[in-house]
């Protein structure tokens, strides 16, 4: 007999909806793209967009003022805390090398393993291989234990540009495999391209 009473909507769906987590953001683009020179206000090609520290704060203080971090503090009334911090250069992928479809997301970890040093560093200080890996995925909907299992917490790729992938304008995936320095996986991911509007809104539904 097979019992699923231990599951249960207050532990969450892939992450617990109580504490502290923390995403690693990168800001990316397909150079060589038909699009790569569509105007754009806030993100111009070759460089990271101007509200690229307007996502998440690194930390809570008492001014809340990064649109992600401040939506889920105040829906939560502060039981859950999404805090993160971006990699201070945009990433950027030959369009030529991505099949169609596909999102060239793998490029992307491939890069960050092969940067010099045997550690990534975000805007402000943090270490990948320190300061996103806090809590051990399980099942969906089952208790996840606060304590690393050498993957990262939740990555997060917003592209400026990039026609390859034909689906939906977001979307995200459990339990990745890969390589980046000391980590080997990611446990939430999360794909975006600027071309929605609504960031905050993707990262809602995803």
């Amino acid at each position: 007999m097979i019992s699923f009473g231990q599951i249960n909507s207050h532990n969450g769906w892939w992450f617990t909806p109580r504490d502290t987590v923390h995403a690693f953001l990168v800001f990316a683009e397909l150079t060589n793209d038909p699009e790569y020179n569509l105007p754009s206000t806030n993100w111009q090609p070759g460089q990271l967009p101007n509200n690229a520290d307007k996502f998440f704060q690194t930390e809570i203080n008492q001014q809340l003022s990064a649109i992600i971090t401040q939506y889920f503090h105040e829906m939560s009334f502060g039981n859950f805390v999404l805090l993160g911090d971006y990699y201070p250069q945009i990433m950027q992928v030959d369009y030529n090398t991505v099949a169609q479809g596909y999102t060239g997301i793998d490029q992307i970890y491939t890069q960050l393993n092969n940067l010099s040093g045997n550690d990534v560093f975000t805007a402000n200080g943090l270490s990948i291989n320190n300061d996103f890996d806090e809590w051990s995925s399980a099942a969906q909907q089952y208790p996840t234990a606060q304590a690393p299992n050498g993957r990262i917490d939740l990555f997060i790729t917003l592209w400026r540009v990039n026609s390859r992938y034909n689906g939906s304008q977001g979307f995200a995936s459990g339990n990745v495999p890969c390589t980046i320095k000391s980590k080997t996986g990611i446990d939430r991911l999360i794909y975006l391209e600027d071309k929605n509007s609504d960031p905050l809104g993707e990262i809602k539904h995803e």
